[in-house]
Order: C-alpha cells, then structure tokens, then sequence
C-alpha cells in the first residue's frame, strides 16, 4: 500500500525519498507530516545507509580472508603465492615475485604489516628503507639497499604511515630501473642488470654453464666434461634436450650397442664420436640464453 499525503510534497509510494535526516526533519515539521511517516523515513535511510556499508565490509572481509590466515600457535599473517602475485600486479608494479621465489624469500612480511614513523629533515630514501624495517609491526631484516637512494635529501622531514609494503614501493616508483624483492636474508632493493626471456629449462641451465665458462670463443675440454656432469645430476635427459639428428646418431648406437648404451651426458661427452653434437648442443644453449637476456625495462608513473 502506498502512503496517502495530500501535503504539497509528493512521496513516492513504493519507497521513501533518501533524504538527509534534517531535511527530513524540516519536512516533518513545516507539512506537519505525522510522527510515523517520519521515524519510518528515518529508518529507511539508515537502512540504505547500513546495507551500503554492509557491502563494502563483506568486500573487505573477503580480502581479508585471503590476505590473513591466522595459524594455530599465536596470530600470525600469511598470504598463498597467488594473493602475493596479484597484491604486487594491483599495488606494487615494481616488486619483483619471481625473485622473491627464487631466493626462498618470505613477503608475508611486507602485507598487512604497519609502521609509523616520522623521519626528520636532510634524511634520505635509503633512511627511510631501514626506519621502515626496523620500526614496523612485524621488523624484518634488510640485505641491501642500492645507493642511488642516497642522491636526494629532504629539506622537510617525512612521515611513513600505512602497510610497510606500500610504502617501499612509494619509495622505489621514484627510480623506474629499480626493483625491490625479499631473499631468505631479507629485503633487497637494486637494479638487475638483466632478464632473461622465455627460455626452456635446459637452454636456461645449460647456456648460463657454458657462458659463465667461455673464453676465446672456446669452451675447455675440462669445462665441458664439468658441465656434463651438473647436466646429469639435475636430471636431463638425452632424449628429451638433444635436436632430433643429435639424437638419432646416439639412438642408432644404442640399438647396435645395447651393453655400451649412452644414457647420459657425461657419457656422450666423453665419446668420441658424439662429444661434438653435444658440445654443438651447448654452443645452441648459450646463444639463445645470450639473446634472451634484455635490459630491465623502466616502469614511469
């Protein structure tokens, strides 16, 4: 049913105008509007108000859900290796995870982890990076920091407040070519002289081996027996790395030869016959590690 007014104001009959509740008030009182229509006005826009909260809270709480899971002995904030991907892709363009993973570095640290601290004039970037690990909620160690952060002083002094992550990220925006990720030692910020592409894991083993080992366009005899080894204890396959006329040469053995089979690459490389299409295979695994190494690109804001 709708509500029958014959004051000047006309209210809508499926739902009450969202007015503020001293508008409401002067409503009431200038077109004598009874005391029902007015308590249910106002209760109307509290509940308008209420569920608009109630959204935003239950969003809140969904992320908290996932940022936050608190373990069985004390409160402690973790956060899966997806969440941390997508928190650093949404706020911090400049955190490197792929480092992060590879150094065995734990970035719980840097979510959800408060500081304030105000830092006084003439301090610099670099200040600031050990005030904010050292003054956090949660302190956390730092391995090292690059020195560009030291070029520029303030004249006034700075106040850090918020999540410790966020703010060593407002730190790194201002140097495009810096990177800042967390190794098992603690945090480093520093400029990685390059990234290596998309590359398969043996180009990527293998070609680093042989580039590290390089000199005068030839890799030594001794050198390429050592790499051999490293490529059987990772776990390399014959088969699986070769190109397919390296590997037909050494299958075509193995069917005459099954006593003398060569399975492995210290195998191969030691044999005569085939020590050049493995050495050819390693030469292949530098260059493309070579060409799949490019500058860090710089990130501007």
């Amino acid at each position: 049913m709708g509500w029958i007014n014959r004051s000047p104001v006309h209210w809508h009959r499926k739902r009450p105008p969202n007015l503020p509740l001293a508008q409401a008030g002067m409503i009431a009182r200038s077109n004598r509007t009874n005391a029902r229509k007015v308590s249910f006005l106002i209760a109307a826009h509290n509940d308008r108000k209420r569920a608009f909260l109630s959204s935003k809270m239950v969003a809140v709480l969904r992320w908290e859900r996932e940022m936050k899971r608190p373990l069985k002995t004390g409160i402690s904030l973790t956060c899966s290796s997806r969440t941390l991907e997508f928190h650093a892709m949404v706020y911090w363009p400049h955190f490197d995870v792929q480092r992060t993973k590879a150094a065995g570095g734990d970035a719980n640290c840097l979510v959800q982890n408060h500081v304030s601290v105000s830092m006084p004039a003439g301090s610099t970037h670099w200040d600031h990076v050990y005030a904010i690990a050292k003054t956090a909620y949660q302190p956390f160690k730092v391995k090292f920091v690059a020195e560009r952060l030291k070029e520029s002083q303030f004249v006034r002094g700075r106040a850090c407040f918020g999540n410790a992550g966020n703010e060593i990220q407002n730190i790194v925006m201002n140097y495009p070519t810096l990177r800042w990720w967390m190794e098992a030692d603690g945090l480093v910020i520093d400029e990685p002289a390059a990234e290596v592409g998309p590359l398969k894991d043996f180009d990527r083993f293998a070609g680093e081996l042989v580039a590290a080992t390089w000199a005068e366009g030839h890799l030594a005899e001794q050198d390429f027996i050592a790499i051999a080894k490293q490529l059987d204890e990772k776990g390399f396959v014959l088969k699986a790395c070769l190109q397919p006329a390296q590997w037909k040469l050494i299958a075509e053995h193995n069917q005459k030869y099954a006593r003398g089979a060569i399975k492995t690459f210290e195998a191969a490389a030691i044999h005569p016959r085939f020590s050049r299409a493995i050495r050819r295979r390693l030469y292949l695994a530098r260059d493309r590690y070579l060409n799949a190494q490019r500058p860090v690109e710089p990130i501007y804001f």
